[in-house]
Protein backbone atom coordinates (compact mmCIF):
# COMPACT_ATOMS: atom_id res chain seq x y z
CA UNK A 1 0.00 0.00 0.00
CA UNK A 2 1.69 3.31 -0.73
CA UNK A 3 0.52 6.83 0.59
CA UNK A 4 1.23 10.06 -0.86
CA UNK A 5 1.53 13.42 1.19
CA UNK A 6 1.76 16.71 -0.51
CA UNK A 7 4.38 19.00 0.61
CA UNK A 8 4.20 22.88 -0.47
CA UNK A 9 7.29 24.36 -2.08
CA UNK A 10 8.98 20.87 -2.65
CA UNK A 11 10.18 19.67 -5.83
CA UNK A 12 9.40 16.24 -4.20
CA UNK A 13 6.16 14.76 -2.84
CA UNK A 14 6.99 13.12 0.00
CA UNK A 15 5.63 8.91 -0.31
CA UNK A 16 4.83 6.79 2.65
CA UNK A 17 5.33 3.47 1.50
CA UNK A 18 4.75 -0.20 3.70
CA UNK A 19 6.27 -3.10 2.97
CA UNK A 20 5.84 -6.89 5.17
CA UNK A 21 8.67 -9.72 5.40
CA UNK A 22 6.91 -11.59 2.21
CA UNK A 23 7.38 -8.31 -0.22
CA UNK A 24 10.33 -7.41 -2.15
CA UNK A 25 10.53 -4.37 0.70
CA UNK A 26 14.25 -4.28 -0.52
CA UNK A 27 12.96 -3.19 -4.10
CA UNK A 28 10.53 -1.09 -2.60
CA UNK A 29 13.36 0.98 -0.88
CA UNK A 30 15.12 1.54 -3.90
CA UNK A 31 12.20 2.72 -5.72
CA UNK A 32 12.03 5.49 -3.13
CA UNK A 33 13.44 8.70 -3.07
CA UNK A 34 14.78 11.36 -1.35
CA UNK A 35 11.99 12.48 1.52
CA UNK A 36 10.34 9.03 1.56
CA UNK A 37 9.48 7.06 4.66
CA UNK A 38 9.67 3.16 3.69
CA UNK A 39 7.61 1.06 7.47
CA UNK A 40 8.24 -2.62 7.70
CA UNK A 41 5.71 -4.36 9.41
CA UNK A 42 6.68 -6.39 12.36
CA UNK A 43 7.68 -10.14 11.51
CA UNK A 44 11.40 -11.64 10.96
CA UNK A 45 13.23 -10.22 7.51
CA UNK A 46 16.53 -11.82 5.99
CA UNK A 47 19.15 -10.01 3.73
CA UNK A 48 21.05 -9.28 1.81
CA UNK A 49 20.29 -6.12 0.36
CA UNK A 50 21.52 -3.15 -0.70
CA UNK A 51 19.97 -0.06 0.20
CA UNK A 52 20.45 2.96 -2.28
CA UNK A 53 18.89 6.12 -0.78
CA UNK A 54 18.16 8.00 -3.97
CA UNK A 55 18.89 11.55 -4.75
CA UNK A 56 15.28 13.49 -5.24
CA UNK A 57 15.16 16.65 -6.70
CA UNK A 58 15.99 18.69 -3.85
CA UNK A 59 19.52 18.50 -2.74
CA UNK A 60 19.69 16.85 1.75
CA UNK A 61 16.39 15.25 2.10
CA UNK A 62 16.39 11.87 3.83
CA UNK A 63 14.71 8.91 3.27
CA UNK A 64 13.89 6.94 5.69
CA UNK A 65 13.46 2.88 6.48
CA UNK A 66 11.58 2.36 10.55
CA UNK A 67 9.53 -0.09 11.66
CA UNK A 68 6.04 0.22 11.83
CA UNK A 69 5.82 -0.48 15.47
CA UNK A 70 8.58 0.17 17.34
CA UNK A 71 7.41 -2.02 20.09
CA UNK A 72 7.40 -4.60 17.57
CA UNK A 73 10.08 -4.09 15.13
CA UNK A 74 10.95 -5.65 12.30
CA UNK A 75 13.50 -8.37 13.02
CA UNK A 76 16.75 -8.69 10.93
CA UNK A 77 17.83 -12.32 11.80
CA UNK A 78 20.37 -13.09 8.92
CA UNK A 79 21.35 -12.93 5.23
CA UNK A 80 22.65 -15.31 2.58
CA UNK A 81 25.40 -13.06 1.68
CA UNK A 82 28.03 -11.78 3.91
CA UNK A 83 25.57 -8.55 5.02
CA UNK A 84 22.20 -8.06 5.77
CA UNK A 85 22.08 -4.39 4.81
CA UNK A 86 24.70 -2.34 2.58
CA UNK A 87 23.76 1.14 2.55
CA UNK A 88 24.65 3.58 -0.36
CA UNK A 89 23.70 6.86 -2.17
CA UNK A 90 22.64 10.29 -0.50
CA UNK A 91 21.33 10.77 3.04
CA UNK A 92 19.74 7.53 5.09
CA UNK A 93 18.24 7.19 8.38
CA UNK A 94 17.86 3.55 9.57
CA UNK A 95 15.25 4.10 12.55
CA UNK A 96 13.57 1.46 15.37
CA UNK A 97 15.30 -1.51 13.54
CA UNK A 98 16.29 -5.17 15.33
CA UNK A 99 18.81 -6.91 14.29
CA UNK A 100 18.60 -10.01 16.58
CA UNK A 101 21.58 -12.85 16.63
CA UNK A 102 22.98 -12.21 13.31
CA UNK A 103 25.50 -14.96 12.84
CA UNK A 104 28.97 -14.81 12.82
CA UNK A 105 30.53 -13.39 9.48
CA UNK A 106 27.90 -11.22 8.51
CA UNK A 107 27.81 -7.45 8.86
CA UNK A 108 24.40 -6.45 10.25
CA UNK A 109 24.66 -2.75 8.70
CA UNK A 110 27.53 -2.18 6.58
CA UNK A 111 28.20 1.79 5.33
CA UNK A 112 29.20 1.62 1.75
CA UNK A 113 29.05 4.89 -0.79
CA UNK A 114 27.07 7.27 1.51
CA UNK A 115 26.86 10.95 1.65
CA UNK A 116 25.03 10.71 5.11
CA UNK A 117 24.04 8.19 7.59
CA UNK A 118 22.05 7.95 10.71
CA UNK A 119 21.32 4.44 13.20
CA UNK A 120 19.29 5.79 15.77
CA UNK A 121 16.43 4.20 18.85
CA UNK A 122 17.48 0.41 17.34
CA UNK A 123 18.81 -2.81 18.71
CA UNK A 124 21.46 -5.64 17.74
CA UNK A 125 22.50 -8.62 19.64
CA UNK A 126 24.85 -11.20 19.31
CA UNK A 127 27.41 -11.72 16.21
CA UNK A 128 30.08 -10.11 15.15
CA UNK A 129 29.56 -6.69 14.08
CA UNK A 130 26.82 -4.42 14.49
CA UNK A 131 27.59 -0.88 12.63
CA UNK A 132 30.42 -1.04 10.18
CA UNK A 133 32.02 1.53 7.46
CA UNK A 134 33.97 0.11 4.55
CA UNK A 135 36.66 1.98 3.08
CA UNK A 136 35.39 5.22 1.43
CA UNK A 137 34.22 8.59 2.40
CA UNK A 138 31.26 9.58 4.69
CA UNK A 139 30.38 13.21 5.33
CA UNK A 140 28.49 12.21 7.97
CA UNK A 141 27.87 9.73 10.28
CA UNK A 142 25.44 9.39 13.03
CA UNK A 143 24.91 6.23 15.78
CA UNK A 144 22.39 7.25 18.77
CA UNK A 145 20.07 5.77 21.17
CA UNK A 146 20.69 2.32 20.39
CA UNK A 147 21.89 -0.97 21.96
CA UNK A 148 24.17 -3.32 21.41
CA UNK A 149 24.03 -6.64 23.26
CA UNK A 150 26.99 -9.23 23.21
CA UNK A 151 27.94 -7.86 19.65
CA UNK A 152 31.63 -8.15 18.49
CA UNK A 153 32.40 -5.03 17.71
CA UNK A 154 29.04 -2.78 18.36
CA UNK A 155 30.55 0.33 16.59
CA UNK A 156 33.11 0.74 13.50
CA UNK A 157 33.45 4.10 11.99
CA UNK A 158 36.71 5.86 10.53
CA UNK A 159 38.31 2.03 10.20
CA UNK A 160 42.05 3.78 11.45
CA UNK A 161 42.68 5.83 8.71
CA UNK A 162 41.29 3.07 5.74
CA UNK A 163 38.74 5.04 5.46
CA UNK A 164 37.04 8.81 6.13
CA UNK A 165 33.82 10.05 8.08
CA UNK A 166 34.06 13.68 8.00
CA UNK A 167 31.49 14.17 10.79
CA UNK A 168 31.04 11.77 13.45
CA UNK A 169 28.52 11.42 16.32
CA UNK A 170 28.18 8.65 17.93
CA UNK A 171 25.92 9.68 21.51
CA UNK A 172 23.50 8.34 24.02
CA UNK A 173 24.21 4.37 22.92
CA UNK A 174 24.28 1.11 25.80
CA UNK A 175 26.96 -1.29 24.79
CA UNK A 176 26.44 -4.43 26.99
CA UNK A 177 29.27 -7.32 26.24
CA UNK A 178 31.29 -7.70 22.92
CA UNK A 179 34.97 -7.86 22.65
CA UNK A 180 34.91 -3.81 21.26
CA UNK A 181 32.51 -1.40 21.93
CA UNK A 182 32.86 2.01 20.04
CA UNK A 183 35.80 2.55 17.51
CA UNK A 184 35.76 6.11 15.91
CA UNK A 185 38.00 7.86 13.48
CA UNK A 186 37.44 10.47 11.32
CA UNK A 187 38.85 14.37 11.06
CA UNK A 188 36.14 15.08 13.62
CA UNK A 189 32.99 14.31 15.98
CA UNK A 190 31.58 13.52 18.89
CA UNK A 191 31.37 10.01 21.07
CA UNK A 192 29.43 11.48 24.02
CA UNK A 193 26.92 10.23 26.79
CA UNK A 194 27.90 6.12 26.11
CA UNK A 195 27.62 3.48 28.60
CA UNK A 196 29.37 0.66 27.84
CA UNK A 197 29.50 -2.65 30.72
CA UNK A 198 31.57 -5.59 30.32
CA UNK A 199 33.02 -4.90 27.26
CA UNK A 200 36.76 -5.96 26.00
CA UNK A 201 38.15 -2.64 25.23
CA UNK A 202 35.99 0.41 25.19
CA UNK A 203 36.22 3.53 23.26
CA UNK A 204 38.92 3.69 20.66
CA UNK A 205 39.74 6.54 18.95
CA UNK A 206 42.09 6.61 15.97
CA UNK A 207 43.73 8.16 13.11
CA UNK A 208 42.09 11.40 13.82
CA UNK A 209 45.76 13.62 13.31
CA UNK A 210 44.51 17.14 11.85
CA UNK A 211 41.53 16.85 13.59
CA UNK A 212 39.60 16.55 17.20
CA UNK A 213 37.08 14.05 18.29
CA UNK A 214 35.90 15.24 21.46
CA UNK A 215 35.24 12.17 23.93
CA UNK A 216 32.64 13.04 27.01
CA UNK A 217 30.30 11.81 29.62
CA UNK A 218 30.89 8.15 28.96
CA UNK A 219 30.83 5.44 31.10
CA UNK A 220 32.68 2.60 30.28
CA UNK A 221 33.35 -0.72 32.57
CA UNK A 222 35.75 -2.67 30.46
CA UNK A 223 38.59 -5.68 30.71
CA UNK A 224 40.83 -4.05 28.41
CA UNK A 225 41.66 -0.66 28.00
CA UNK A 226 38.49 1.42 28.61
CA UNK A 227 39.17 4.49 26.63
CA UNK A 228 42.19 4.35 24.26
CA UNK A 229 43.17 7.37 22.01
CA UNK A 230 45.67 7.30 18.77
CA UNK A 231 45.31 10.29 17.12
CA UNK A 232 43.90 14.33 18.11
CA UNK A 233 41.04 14.06 20.97
CA UNK A 234 39.47 16.08 23.87
CA UNK A 235 38.92 12.99 26.51
CA UNK A 236 36.79 14.99 29.55
CA UNK A 237 33.89 13.90 32.41
CA UNK A 238 34.45 10.16 31.63
CA UNK A 239 34.12 7.67 34.19
CA UNK A 240 36.84 4.79 33.11
CA UNK A 241 36.96 1.35 34.63
CA UNK A 242 39.44 -1.17 32.83
CA UNK A 243 43.18 -2.10 32.30
CA UNK A 244 44.69 0.59 31.33
CA UNK A 245 41.49 2.81 32.18
CA UNK A 246 43.31 5.19 29.86
CA UNK A 247 45.56 5.35 27.07
CA UNK A 248 46.65 7.79 25.05
CA UNK A 249 49.58 9.29 23.18
CA UNK A 250 50.82 12.83 21.43
CA UNK A 251 50.63 16.25 22.50
CA UNK A 252 47.05 16.16 20.32
CA UNK A 253 45.44 14.43 22.87
CA UNK A 254 44.20 16.16 26.15
CA UNK A 255 42.64 14.77 29.37
CA UNK A 256 40.35 16.69 32.00
CA UNK A 257 38.50 16.19 34.67
CA UNK A 258 37.88 12.11 34.10
CA UNK A 259 37.28 9.58 36.97
CA UNK A 260 39.84 6.53 36.31
CA UNK A 261 39.77 3.14 38.50
CA UNK A 262 42.76 1.14 38.18
CA UNK A 263 43.95 -2.24 39.88
CA UNK A 264 47.51 -1.11 39.83
CA UNK A 265 50.14 1.60 39.03
CA UNK A 266 50.56 0.65 35.48
CA UNK A 267 46.59 1.34 35.02
CA UNK A 268 46.95 4.61 33.30
CA UNK A 269 49.46 4.11 29.45
CA UNK A 270 50.13 7.86 28.95
CA UNK A 271 52.50 9.10 26.51
CA UNK A 272 53.45 13.14 25.53
CA UNK A 273 49.64 14.20 27.01
CA UNK A 274 48.97 16.25 29.89
CA UNK A 275 46.42 14.59 32.46
CA UNK A 276 44.25 17.49 34.31
CA UNK A 277 41.69 17.42 37.22
CA UNK A 278 41.94 13.61 37.17
CA UNK A 279 40.41 11.21 40.03
CA UNK A 280 42.05 8.08 39.92
CA UNK A 281 40.90 5.30 42.21
CA UNK A 282 43.54 2.91 43.38
CA UNK A 283 47.41 3.42 43.61
CA UNK A 284 49.28 6.25 42.79
CA UNK A 285 50.39 5.30 38.67
CA UNK A 286 53.58 5.23 37.27
CA UNK A 287 53.58 7.86 34.31
CA UNK A 288 56.00 8.50 31.66
CA UNK A 289 58.39 11.40 32.63
CA UNK A 290 57.15 13.14 29.20
CA UNK A 291 53.61 13.37 31.25
CA UNK A 292 52.60 16.62 32.63
CA UNK A 293 50.18 15.75 35.41
CA UNK A 294 47.96 18.56 36.96
CA UNK A 295 45.68 18.67 39.72
CA UNK A 296 45.51 15.23 39.70
CA UNK A 297 44.49 13.23 42.55
CA UNK A 298 45.04 9.53 43.88
CA UNK A 299 42.77 7.95 46.53
CA UNK A 300 41.36 5.20 47.96
CA UNK A 301 37.28 4.71 47.77
CA UNK A 302 36.94 7.15 50.77
CA UNK A 303 37.14 10.14 48.35
CA UNK A 304 33.58 8.86 46.40
CA UNK A 305 30.49 8.53 48.46
CA UNK A 306 30.20 4.40 47.37
CA UNK A 307 32.95 3.46 44.74
CA UNK A 308 31.95 -0.30 45.06
CA UNK A 309 28.81 0.64 44.41
CA UNK A 310 29.35 3.10 41.02
CA UNK A 311 28.52 6.22 43.04
CA UNK A 312 31.44 8.34 42.15
CA UNK A 313 30.34 11.77 43.76
CA UNK A 314 33.17 13.15 45.73
CA UNK A 315 31.83 12.74 49.37
CA UNK A 316 31.97 15.12 52.09
CA UNK A 317 35.20 16.61 53.31
CA UNK A 318 36.82 14.59 49.94
CA UNK A 319 40.33 16.42 48.83
CA UNK A 320 38.70 15.96 45.07
CA UNK A 321 36.54 18.85 46.09
CA UNK A 322 37.87 22.34 44.98
CA UNK A 323 41.05 20.78 44.09
CA UNK A 324 40.95 21.53 40.25
CA UNK A 325 42.36 24.12 37.91
CA UNK A 326 40.19 26.37 35.96
CA UNK A 327 38.47 26.69 33.15
CA UNK A 328 35.39 25.16 34.65
CA UNK A 329 34.06 23.24 31.61
CA UNK A 330 31.30 20.58 32.19
CA UNK A 331 31.20 17.38 34.66
CA UNK A 332 29.80 14.00 33.70
CA UNK A 333 26.27 14.71 34.34
CA UNK A 334 26.71 18.17 31.99
CA UNK A 335 26.37 20.57 34.89
CA UNK A 336 28.74 23.70 34.64
CA UNK A 337 31.67 22.93 37.36
CA UNK A 338 32.25 25.20 40.48
CA UNK A 339 34.83 27.32 40.16
CA UNK A 340 37.36 25.94 41.35
CA UNK A 341 36.18 22.83 40.53
CA UNK A 342 36.31 19.42 42.23
CA UNK A 343 39.01 16.65 40.52
CA UNK A 344 37.75 13.89 38.81
CA UNK A 345 34.48 13.32 36.14
CA UNK A 346 31.32 14.03 38.78
CA UNK A 347 31.23 18.28 40.36
CA UNK A 348 30.61 17.91 44.13
CA UNK A 349 27.57 20.10 44.85
CA UNK A 350 26.11 20.08 47.68
CA UNK A 351 26.51 16.96 50.08
CA UNK A 352 24.66 14.43 49.27
CA UNK A 353 25.23 12.04 45.87
CA UNK A 354 22.49 12.13 43.40
CA UNK A 355 22.90 7.80 43.29
CA UNK A 356 24.82 5.07 42.06
CA UNK A 357 25.54 5.11 37.92
CA UNK A 358 24.03 2.22 36.17
CA UNK A 359 24.91 -0.07 33.11
CA UNK A 360 21.49 1.27 31.30
CA UNK A 361 21.18 4.33 28.63
CA UNK A 362 22.49 7.61 30.32
CA UNK A 363 19.39 9.33 29.77
CA UNK A 364 17.81 6.85 32.22
CA UNK A 365 20.54 7.81 34.79
CA UNK A 366 18.39 10.80 37.38
CA UNK A 367 21.59 13.31 37.91
CA UNK A 368 18.96 15.10 40.04
CA UNK A 369 20.45 16.15 43.32
CA UNK A 370 18.72 15.57 46.42
CA UNK A 371 19.43 18.83 47.80
CA UNK A 372 18.25 20.99 44.50
CA UNK A 373 19.63 21.71 41.59
CA UNK A 374 22.73 24.45 42.19
CA UNK A 375 22.19 27.62 40.21
CA UNK A 376 23.05 27.74 36.58
CA UNK A 377 23.59 24.22 35.53
CA UNK A 378 22.02 22.01 33.90
CA UNK A 379 21.19 18.07 33.91
CA UNK A 380 21.31 15.18 31.50
CA UNK A 381 18.74 12.82 33.25
CA UNK A 382 15.54 13.44 33.86
CA UNK A 383 14.01 10.08 35.06
CA UNK A 384 12.68 10.14 38.48
CA UNK A 385 13.96 6.27 39.32
CA UNK A 386 17.11 4.57 38.73
CA UNK A 387 17.62 0.88 38.21
CA UNK A 388 20.82 0.31 39.46
CA UNK A 389 21.40 -3.37 38.65
CA UNK A 390 22.57 -4.20 35.28
CA UNK A 391 19.87 -5.26 32.95
CA UNK A 392 19.71 -9.13 32.12
CA UNK A 393 20.86 -10.77 28.95
CA UNK A 394 17.91 -10.90 26.75
CA UNK A 395 16.74 -14.54 26.02
CA UNK A 396 17.81 -15.72 22.52
CA UNK A 397 15.05 -16.38 21.00
CA UNK A 398 13.72 -12.73 21.67
CA UNK A 399 14.54 -9.63 20.20
CA UNK A 400 16.18 -7.25 22.38
CA UNK A 401 13.10 -5.01 24.17
CA UNK A 402 12.82 -1.86 22.19
CA UNK A 403 11.39 -0.38 25.48
CA UNK A 404 14.99 -0.16 26.47
CA UNK A 405 16.16 2.43 25.15
CA UNK A 406 13.94 5.23 27.19
CA UNK A 407 13.19 7.27 24.22
CA UNK A 408 9.13 6.72 23.24
CA UNK A 409 9.05 10.31 22.00
CA UNK A 410 8.70 11.50 18.04
CA UNK A 411 8.40 8.29 16.42
CA UNK A 412 8.17 9.42 13.27
CA UNK A 413 10.24 12.88 12.96
CA UNK A 414 9.86 15.07 10.60
CA UNK A 415 7.88 18.30 11.04
CA UNK A 416 4.49 16.38 9.46
CA UNK A 417 5.29 12.96 12.32
CA UNK A 418 1.22 14.33 13.06
CA UNK A 419 0.32 13.54 9.38
CA UNK A 420 1.99 10.42 9.75
CA UNK A 421 0.06 9.33 12.83
CA UNK A 422 -3.16 10.32 10.89
CA UNK A 423 -2.68 7.98 8.15
CA UNK A 424 -1.34 5.28 10.49
CA UNK A 425 -4.57 5.54 12.59
CA UNK A 426 -6.53 5.27 9.17
CA UNK A 427 -4.85 2.32 7.21
CA UNK A 428 -5.32 0.18 11.06
CA UNK A 429 -9.22 1.22 10.68
CA UNK A 430 -11.52 -1.15 9.51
Amino acid sequence: MIWALAAAAQAHVPVLYFAGPDDDWCGVFNASEGSDVIMLDPGEYRGPCVLHANLSNVPGEQTTLQSLDPLDPAVFVGSDADYVLHVEGESLLLLELSFRDVPAGIDPVRIGGIREIAVRRSWFSGGDAGVVQLPGVVEGLAVSDTQFVDVGRAVTVGCGGACEAERVDVSQNLVLGGLRGLEVGGTGGLVLDNVLSGVGEGIAIVGAAGGEVEVAGNLVDATGAAIRVDGGALVRANVVLGAPALAATGPDVRLEGNTAVIADDQGLDLHGVALVNTAVLGPAPALAGDVEAVATVACDAACFVDAAGWDFFPAAGSPLRGAGVGPAGRDWCDRVRAEPPSVGAVEAFGERSFGPLAATFKADIDCALPDGEPTGTTTAGTTPTVDTAPPPDPPADEAVDPEGCGCAGDRAGGAWAAVLAWLLLRRRSP
